[in-house]
This record gives structure tokens, sequence and C-alpha cells, in this order.
């Protein structure tokens, strides 16, 4: 490992184990926290070992705010015992600390900065090696259809209406009963949220005799019996048979509530944004259990694969390095181990969608007080 220009020395040989338990706090919270990470270093190699099975005993990693339960559903959030192992490539890139106050001599504060800036740029390029690709985000499950259509004056104008297109790649979405709960997951949720909101916000007007607002009232009528459908529908779905094709009746009931969907939103977009997230959901199991890529159209996994693949400007997983300029800056300070950004494949989440990074003190790294480095958030 390289020397650090402080003095403080890294070990020459070892690994370092960085642990964060992704619970709510640390989804959302920005700053470093009191509890939930943790630096473990091992002094010799373990590059060699060979890997280990997961026990089967290991529970589920769940947290009780990841629960949203009401008199109509039971969603919870990721409540699963899942190790992926997306594959990992190393590049060696330059370390150098970084200094809340500038160095002594510094006469214009404005150029030191950007040239702070544009070494680090210069050092993750050596890391970008792909472009993002021009198709990304593309529609998985609609195409749109050019419809002509009156402006109130009498002008016209072309709408590209989104038609609901199940069999777009070859096969009918949503393939097998493990893909289509990961994806009706995602349904549940936003339904599930805008009828709490929704019996939030009448429930309030009632208290202040005030009348609900109509909209709420719809969100009510509309937003129950498509959840209790959808509950149905993911319980018989978590009792198939996970990995062959749905049968009649499941796909059946899958593609009426899509279709309902369809008809009531008016859009194509937040439905295929379930599909964005079930097959982002999917692919990230598959990773360990690779069998599983083999049951669901390639052409549609390769259209997510951007989204969990690292690339410049997306993910970026470091070692060493200054402050990131790529998000807020955390708040830790000495020297900085690690940095982990939000990613997909590997479900981490961060300070919404930010870092977080793991430092440790200067004479805490030269004594070995290992137990003594933490890591702090920041959003994007």
């Amino acid at each position: 490992m390289p020397s650090l220009a402080t003095g403080a020395k890294l070990p020459k040989e070892g690994m370092l184990w960085f642990f964060a338990d992704i619970s709510i706090d640390l989804e959302w919270s920005e700053g470093p926290p009191a509890k939930g990470t943790a630096v473990v270093f091992h002094p010799t190699s373990t590059k060699g070992m060979q890997l280990a099975a997961v026990p089967e005993t290991l529970p589920e990693v769940d947290h009780p705010d990841d629960q949203m339960t009401g008199q109509l559903w039971n969603f919870k959030g990721p409540n699963f015992a899942l190790y992926p192992r997306w594959p990992i490539t190393a590049h060696e890139t330059l370390a150098w600390p970084f200094q809340d106050n500038q160095p002594d001599g510094v006469t214009d504060p404005m150029a030191y900065s950007e040239a702070l800036q544009a070494r680090e740029k210069d050092e993750k390029a050596k890391i970008c090696g792909q472009a993002v690709p021009e198709d990304y985000r593309a529609k998985l499950i609609t195409k749109e259809i050019p419809e002509e259509r009156t402006r109130p004056n009498g002008t016209t104008f072309t709408y590209n209406k989104p038609i609901y297109a199940p069999e777009l790649w070859g096969a009918t979405f949503p393939f097998t009963a493990r893909f289509a709960h990961h994806t009706l997951r995602w349904m549940n949720h936003d339904f599930a949220t805008a009828l709490q909101d929704a019996s939030g916000r009448i429930s309030y007007a009632k208290k202040t005799k005030n009348a609900p607002q109509e909209r709420d009232l719809k969100v009510l009528e509309t937003n129950a019996p498509v959840l209790k459908k959808l509950d149905a529908l993911m319980r018989d779905l978590k009792q198939a048979e996970q990995d062959t094709p749905l049968s009649a009746a499941l796909n059946e009931r899958t593609q009426a509530l899509f279709i309902t969907f369809f008809d009531k939103a008016s859009s194509g977009s937040k439905a295929d944004g379930y599909a964005q997230n079930g097959a982002i959901d999917f692919a990230a199991e598959a990773m360990s259990t690779p069998a599983l890529f083999d049951t669901v159209p390639s052409a549609l996994l390769g259209q997510v694969a951007p989204t969990l693949q690292p690339w410049h400007h997306y993910t970026e997983h470091f070692l060493l390095g200054p402050k990131s300029s790529a998000t807020n800056p955390t708040a830790g300070k000495g020297i900085r181990l690690a940095q982990f950004d939000s990613d997909y494949a590997l479900r981490f989440m961060f300070c919404d969608v930010g870092i977080i990074d793991f430092w440790i003190d200067e004479d805490d790294l030269a004594a070995g007080r290992w137990d003594k480095a933490y890591g702090a958030t920041a959003g994007g």
C-alpha cells in the first residue's frame, strides 16, 4: 500500500474489512454515525482463502423502520439474506492526504481548489473506461404509438402514447414468479405510500372539521382495491414455482394489474419504472445464483446492466484519496481509508444516493487502533 504524505503509513500487507449496517438512518441521514460502522484489519492477506458458503443460520437483514403496514396492506422493505458477488476490477491510483486548511504559501485559493479537483479527475479517469450508453434507461415494457391530438386553440400536435407491451422481449413479461415478485413489490410500495399519505390527510381534515380533498378520496377509492389484489397475488407468487414461466392463471392476474394501472395512470413511465427496479433487483440476486439469468430474456437485462456496472460519474468505490468532490464532502477527518458509493448492484444506499467514507485519525492509524475508524455519510 502507498505511503501518505503525512508520514502515517498503512501496513505493507494485510486486508481491511469495512462494515456498515445499512439501516434507515444510514440510508437517509448525513454525518458520522455513532454506531453501525466498523473497520477490521487482518494482518495477513486473505486473497488466497477459499470462499466459504454463507451460513444457513445467518439471520435476515431487517429493521423495524423498514416495515410499513396498514389495514389494507403489509409491505416490508428490503428484508433479505442476500450477498451479491458482483465482479470487481482493481485499478492502482495515487493516494494523497486531504487538508481542511490550505497549506502555507497559497496565494490563490480558487486555483488551489481547482488544482485539487483536476488531480482527482485525472486519477478517476484511469478507472473511467466506459461511457454512459445512449440508451440508458431504455423502455422495458412500453412502446410509444404516435397519436394526433388537438389543442384547445385548434392546432394539432403528435403525442407519443405509451402502450403496455408485455411481449416486447420475445417472452411474456414478467416471465417468472421470482421476477414478477421483484417488480410488483415496487408497485405495491408506490400504491401503499400514496394510500397512506392520502389516508393521513383525510384523517387530519376530519380532525380539523374540514372537507377532505377530492384527490385524496379518489386515491382511497382506487388504490385500496388494487392493493388487495396485489397483496393476494404476491402471496400466491411466493408459493409458486419461482423460476419457470408463470402459469396461465398467475399470468392472467399479473397482466390484468398492469393493464389496469396503464388505464388509470394514462402513463407508462411509472409502470416502466417498476420493471426497471424489478430487473435491477433480480439481476443483483442472480449475481449469487447465475443460473437465474437464463430464466429471463438476456436482452432485457442488457438494458439495465449499465445501472449495475460501475462507471465514471455514476458508481465509484475508492480506497484512499482526498475527500470526494463528486458529492458533498463527508464530515470525517484524518486519513480516508475508503469511499463506497450508493450502488444498485450491491444494494448499497447511503444518505439518499450519496456516499459513505471510512476515516481514521493519523495517530490511531500509526498505533493500529482500527476500532477508532468510523464511517461518515454525505448526500449527493
